[in-house]
């Protein structure tokens, strides 16, 4: 029974749920700094946050709780779900970025790139999708999806999710992509899916960020996304984006498992 009692099915266990957590990993970040600095501080801080996951994970699943799988049996999921989440960054989350970025004057602002780094490689591009997406589809949408609409409970959970990352000027687009990897999520019920492609969403803001302090470091507006060429890419990337995602969301409602 006590299982029962920490998995969150209601509003408010969830949120009370994500709050504790983030204030534990928070402070267990704050203390690591003290020794280790901030870069090795960060990876540390993402490790011991998959530790205690893994461990609510286990004590829930003991119950038999959870529905996620890891195996996909349907390996071209993984193409047209990349596919997607490419033309979603090209499309959506990049312009609308660098529009706010514009509008509150702050284009100097960059996205941080962890090719500098091997431990802001680790932590950005490994761990950090396994982590989230295990807090966050794997417990909190599970939990939330048996007693509550589907809608509710992907809105909620991409809120969270947006919120927490303690970053105003990326809130939208990351609730953007959370409510399109938590739909992703209720239609599979696949975590290894959902995990590849945060990792795909988060190599491409790599690169994005990469890109910003070299060759396009001068530009301002939906140029730091298309250089010169704004008004002829946005269009055709949201049409590509929105063909890509219609055939997606075709072909994993014809298939009967993922």
């Amino acid at each position: 029974m006590k299982s029962r009692e920490i998995y969150p099915f209601t509003l408010w266990q969830c949120l009370l749920m994500a709050l504790g957590f983030f204030g534990i990993t928070i402070g267990l970040l704050t203390i690591s700094e003290l020794f280790f600095g901030t870069t090795l501080s960060t990876l540390c801080f993402f490790f011991i946050s998959c530790f205690l996951s893994l461990i609510l994970l286990h004590l829930i699943s003991r119950k038999s709780l959870i529905q996620y799988r890891f195996s996909v049996k349907k390996k071209w999921i993984y193409a047209r779900c990349s596919l997607v989440v490419l033309l979603l960054n090209l499309a959506i989350c990049a312009p609308i970025y660098q529009i706010i970025l514009s509008y509150f004057n702050q284009s100097n602002i960059i996205l941080n790139s962890p090719f500098d780094g091997v431990y802001d490689v680790i932590a950005v591009l490994v761990i950090a999708p396994f982590f989230e997406e295990t807090i966050f589809k794997g417990i909190f949408l599970d939990g939330l999806l048996k007693k509550n609409r589907p809608m509710i409970s992907i809105l909620f959970t991409a809120f969270l999710f947006s919120i927490l990352h303690l970053n105003p000027y990326l809130v939208s687009t990351i609730f953007l992509f959370a409510v399109f990897t938590g739909w992703l999520y209720y239609r599979t019920r696949n975590l290894a899916l959902v995990i590849w492609v945060h990792f795909l969403h988060n190599l491409i803001g790599s690169i994005e960020g990469y890109e910003l302090q070299g060759v396009r470091a001068g530009f301002t507006g939906l140029e730091r996304t298309y250089g010169g060429n704004s008004i002829f890419l946005l269009p055709i990337f949201i049409i590509l984006f929105l063909i890509s995602f219609y055939m997606l969301y075709k072909s994993i409602n014809s298939s009967t498992e993922i």
